[in-house]
């Protein structure tokens, strides 16, 4: 499985070079976890991340607090 996460990071990491994002933790606490099979219910919480922007704009308030 290491060769497997490895490459999916270095993926992950080429896209977002490419449209110039990087993914990261709104407090810096904690780590993401790569799960060993696809999870819709997972993936709906990686689709809702905020941005910087959104999170200037107090979004991020509104949205969880």
């Amino acid at each position: 499985m290491e060769n497997r996460v490895q490459a999916f990071k270095e993926e992950v990491k080429e896209l977002c070079k490419k449209y110039d994002f990087a993914i990261g933790h709104e407090d810096t606490h904690g780590a993401f976890v790569l799960k060993d099979s696809y999870d819709e219910t997972v993936m709906q919480w990686f689709m809702d991340a905020l941005t910087e922007d959104d999170m200037s704009q107090d979004i991020f308030k509104n949205k969880w607090g």
